[in-house]
């Protein structure tokens, strides 16, 4: 199937998929023939498009317009790990300071607003608002107590 590509600045680009390529294939695509990394896909309806799901998946078909926005990258850090956001998140570094995330967490970090590091833990603002904290538990890493306050959230700050 033949999908359009568009960036913001008006560049387009017809590719060549198979409609059982996932979205994580094709955005690698994009990203090296546009020289642009950190992308997002969207549909022609302004879904965001799933890296993991086939482009079948996510209902595009032949002949239809994808977007791809490009994503500002956000990293914060401490002594011993680094979280990365840009259309999900990555982690590395000991996992006693928040260098490891569950599968589950790790699903959750989407579209990530914002994101802080304390000594031993992470906090990042999820697109709807809620808050998602892994890492040390005495640090901030287990919001778990008071995760139903935790919406609408607009910033949030970090100290040791």
């Amino acid at each position: 199937m033949e999908v359009s590509v568009c960036l913001a600045s008006g560049r387009t680009w017809k590719v060549q998929t198979d409609a059982s390529s996932t979205v994580q294939c094709l955005k690698l695509e994009i990203q090296e023939h546009f020289s642009q990394g950190f992308l997002r896909l969207t549909s022609s309806t302004g879904h965001l498009l799933e890296p993991e799901r086939s482009l079948e998946e996510e209902g595009v078909k032949d002949g239809d317009v994808v977007t791809a926005v490009v994503q500002i990258p956000r990293i914060a850090a401490n002594s011993s790990a680094f979280a990365l956001c840009a259309s999900g998140v990555v982690v590395w570094g000991d996992a006693n300071y928040g260098g490891a995330i569950d599968d589950d967490a790790w699903r959750q970090l989407r579209n990530v607003r914002q994101i802080q590091a304390t000594q031993k833990a992470f906090a990042a603002i999820l697109a709807d608002g809620r808050v998602l904290t892994w890492g040390h538990a005495s640090y901030g890493g287990d919001s778990s107590f008071l995760q139903e306050d935790l919406v609408d959230v607009k910033q949030i700050q970090a100290s040791a």
